[in-house]
C-alpha cells in the first residue's frame, strides 16, 4: 500500500469528502459519531475517519495544527490517503 498522503486544498473538494464521510458512516453510526463529536473526539469506520486537532500533540505523527477537524479517506476508497482539514465552524455547519 502506498504511503502517499494528499491534502485537499479546494473548498468544494473538502465539502465533497465531508459529505462522503457522512454517507459512509450512515444513519446507524451517526448517533455514535455525535456522542464523540460533542466531546471533540473523532470517529471513523474503515475507510473514513474524522479527527479533531486536540487529539494530537505538536510533533506527533498526524498533527495538523492546534485547531480544526481533519476528514480522511483511505484506500481502497481512494488511490492514496486523502485529508481535508476544515475549521470547526465549517465542521459544525456541515454537521447540521
Amino acid at each position: 500500500m502506498s504511503e502517499e498522503v494528499f491534502i485537499i486544498e479546494e473548498f468544494s473538494e473538502k465539502v465533497e469528502l465531508m459529505r462522503l464521510y457522512y454517507k459512509i458512516i450512515g444513519d446507524r453510526k451517526f448517533m455514535e459519531a455525535i456522542e464523540n463529536f460533542k466531546n471533540k473526539q473523532g470517529f471513523g469506520i474503515d475507510p473514513v475517519c474524522c479527527i479533531f486537532a486536540n487529539e494530537y500533540q505538536p510533533g506527533e505523527e498526524g498533527y495538523f495544527g492546534e485547531n480544526g477537524v481533519n476528514f480522511s479517506i483511505q484506500p481502497p476508497m481512494s488511490e492514496v490517503e486523502e485529508n481535508a482539514i476544515v475549521d470547526e465552524n465549517v465542521f459544525f455547519q456541515y454537521l447540521t
